[in-house]
């Protein structure tokens, strides 16, 4: 009997691993073992003593029941995405492929950075503020309307999670280091999911990062912002099946 392949969904900063449920229903799902860790500090997921990019690797690595020997396909959004190409950088015998899905390796610029101290202000300042503007700011202007409920459920979640989450997940991903070289010397396929009209993970601040790796396949989504699970399931769940099937 064949065994069943580890497939890892990590989700995004302000999100819960149910963010990915749109899409699984695009996916043949009988030869695949579906895992959805969650990022420290959201949901009843505590906080980590050190807030960095390794120790909150390993306290997502703590929550998958891997054998040892065994590997996955990684799949993460936005933040998740950041953290599993670190992942891959620690443990690259654990990966067997890597989807950044609205993400990517390299670090911030140097004005994201700046921007990501600024939101840590914002937020101390007024969270409800910071999260509505933050969050409304991720979806194409074209699905807002459409999507305005799904919205505002993000909202309130995001209302709901400590002040301390968001400081240490915007102190993380500021601190966060490169990958690039990891990823260049990788040994397992690498794939990213871009959306046309992303304006936090912007086409343009991924085009160096895309042209130093070879070998990669990179998807553009039309009319997407960052939210394409939620914008445009179909077509997510598509490419993230056409990619799975590939690793079969």
């Amino acid at each position: 009997m064949r065994t069943r392949r580890h497939v890892v969904f990590l989700h995004g900063f302000l999100e819960e691993p149910d963010m990915w449920d749109p899409v699984l229903g695009y996916l043949s799902k009988r030869e695949l073992q579906l895992h959805f860790p969650k990022l420290p500090g959201h949901g009843l997921r505590p906080l980590p003593g050190e807030y960095t990019m390794d120790a909150w690797v390993s306290d997502v690595l703590s929550q998958l029941p891997f054998e040892e020997g065994e590997n996955a396909f990684f799949i993460g959004h936005s933040m998740g995405g950041y953290l599993l190409s670190r992942l891959a950088a620690l443990h690259p015998a654990m990966v067997r492929g890597l989807c950044l899905f609205h993400s990517r390796g390299g670090q911030d610029s140097e004005e994201k950075k700046a921007n990501r101290l600024r939101a840590i202000e914002a937020a101390k300042e007024n969270q409800a503020l910071y999260v509505r503007g933050m969050i409304s700011s991720l979806f194409a202007d074209a699905h807002r309307e459409r999507l305005h409920d799904a919205i505002e459920a993000q909202i309130r979640m995001a209302k709901a999670l400590p002040l301390e989450t968001i400081k240490a997940s915007q102190t993380v991903m500021h601190g966060r280091p490169d990958n690039i070289q990891s990823l260049r010397d990788r040994h397992y396929p690498l794939y990213y999911f871009l959306g046309e009209k992303d304006q936090a993970v912007k086409q343009e601040d991924v085009q160096e990062e895309l042209q130093s790796l070879p070998g990669h396949t990179a998807y553009i989504a039309h009319d997407c912002g960052h939210m394409a699970h939620l914008e445009n399931p179909k077509e997510a769940g598509a490419f993230i099946q056409r990619i799975l099937r590939a690793d079969g």
